[in-house]
């Protein structure tokens, strides 16, 4: 994988508040003696403190936001390689609130790959203080099976490609963790599962989420791997937990400010 991590270069929003240093900027310019080399020095050591301000508070944030994403499930079977994976649609169920909580925006595009005929998405994570990273992957067309026959036109292979890479950029960003999805639904066997008293914390917050019912809570049963609180692994305790109050929280930040 390529990344390439760069400062936001946008437009910054600064008050004579932000500091004393914009303070003697904002004065400075008013002065006609004033030496313009030496206000270039101030105005790009301002810049350069800006930077390293906004990339700290993305790491600080991005930490934050892995900590609170839990295990995915890989759900669904590929009947061609009959292997396990996450569709798209639900890693981002899963993670999109947690990465927005913590003032992060995702805007996927692509560019000219560096071999021709692949496929090249890019990621661009911005961070609301200002601070962006750039993750590149990129990959051939998937549009032929194990044995070199074409399974998929054009079009579909670019589509399954470009879902691929998406999906793989998701788990490279956050660092998520992808489990299997076990046929007794326990994520593992010989996983000792939650305490009676755990599993009624999670019933509540799930409650509490808007998810009082068997479909509403479904969602939430599939990215644990289960189909009760009961059944949760007690190593995965707190994750369903903070996701749970992770999901809470947005919802009352939501109402607040309709």
């Amino acid at each position: 994988m390529e990344t390439e991590l760069t400062p936001y270069s946008g437009e910054s929003v600064v008050s004579v508040a932000d500091g004393s240093l914009f303070s003697v900027l904002a004065q400075a310019i008013e002065n006609p003696n004033i030496d313009p080399a030496k206000m270039r020095e101030l105005l790009e050591m301002k810049l350069r403190i800006e930077a390293v301000d906004a990339e700290n508070a993305f790491y600080d944030a991005m930490l934050a936001a892995q900590e609170q994403m839990g295990p995915i499930v890989k759900s669904i079977t590929n009947p061609i390689t009959h292997s396990k994976f996450a569709p798209v649609e639900h890693i981002q169920r899963a993670i999109r609130p947690i990465y927005r909580e913590h003032g992060f925006g995702l805007n996927f595009t692509g560019e000219p790959a560096e071999v021709v005929g692949n496929i090249r998405l890019v990621c661009i994570v911005a961070h609301k203080v200002g601070h962006r990273a750039k993750y590149v992957l990129e990959a051939s067309v998937d549009d032929k099976g194990p044995k070199g026959e074409a399974n998929k036109t054009g079009v579909q292979g670019a589509m399954s490609t470009t879902s691929y890479l998406r999906r793989k950029l998701y788990e490279l960003i956050f660092d998520l963790i992808l489990v299997k999805d076990d046929d007794d639904g326990n994520l593992g066997k010989g996983m000792k599962p939650v305490t009676r008293e755990q599993a009624d914390t999670l019933y509540r917050l799930l409650d509490e989420c808007g998810m009082t019912d068997k479909a509403s809570r479904a969602p939430f049963y599939k990215l644990v791997g289960v189909d009760q609180c009961g059944k949760i692994p007690a190593q995965f305790y707190e994750i369903a937990e903070t996701t749970l109050k992770s999901k809470l929280r947005a919802i009352q930040k939501a109402a607040a400010n309709a």
